[in-house]
């Protein structure tokens, strides 16, 4: 979908919210890069009625991420853009954590960044975002952790974990099979016991 028209929704500022979580959620930046919409590239919407200013004031905010996130999915990589803008920029960050209703602080996007994956999430911030607060915090430690990254031996343990994921869906696919077949036997025993006991019937009616 590149196109999504919602004129005459009346939408009001909790809509607002749910459109910007849709283009852009920062609760994670697997959920930034996976999980938010990178095809939408114009978003019709009305204005916000005449209201409370203060209202006002959060749903013509809200109304400038959409625009924003709308301009990212133009982009040749919306993804790779949206964790450089929202994930590695921490006045970005903060502000979308408060609308989204996320708890914010420095650690948690360390957390959840693999150490071996870091410096290829440090290499998304071009040469006119290398200020920014995450770059700074890292810059020191990035070329450690890219003299010990082994990038075979990541993708081999990457291979494993999908491989155990595969093997645990054909173990349900195979439970379900058998599941399926003893229904389906169930079945035919239930129509064989039916029809014999209808010969049954058959011959006693004969006899009589």
């Amino acid at each position: 979908m590149k196109h999504l028209a919602l004129k005459g929704n009346n939408i009001q500022a909790k809509g607002y919210r749910a459109i910007v979580k849709l283009l852009l959620d920062i609760s994670s930046i697997e959920n930034t890069y996976y999980n938010s919409n990178h095809t939408i590239t114009t978003l019709d919407i009305n204005p916000p009625k005449k209201s409370d200013e203060r209202i006002i004031k959060t749903m013509n905010i809200l109304k400038k991420y959409v625009h924003t996130f709308t301009t990212l999915n133009k982009q040749r990589r919306p993804r790779r853009a949206k964790i450089v803008y929202a994930q590695l920029m921490s006045q970005h960050r903060k502000n979308l954590c408060k609308i989204q209703g996320i708890e914010y602080s420095h650690e948690s996007i360390f957390s959840e960044i693999d150490a071996l994956v870091l410096p290829e999430v440090l290499a998304f911030v071009t040469r006119s975002q290398k200020q920014t607060e995450l770059f700074r915090m890292l810059v020191t430690v990035a070329p450690d952790l890219s003299s010990i990254v082994n990038r075979p031996a990541y993708i081999k343990e990457r291979i494993v974990e999908i491989e155990a994921k595969v093997a645990a869906l054909n173990a349900e696919k195979l439970e379900m099979k058998r599941e399926l077949e003893a229904l389906q036997s169930g079945e035919k025993t239930n129509d064989k016991e039916e029809k014999e006991d209808e010969k049954l019937s058959g011959k006693k009616r004969n006899r009589s």
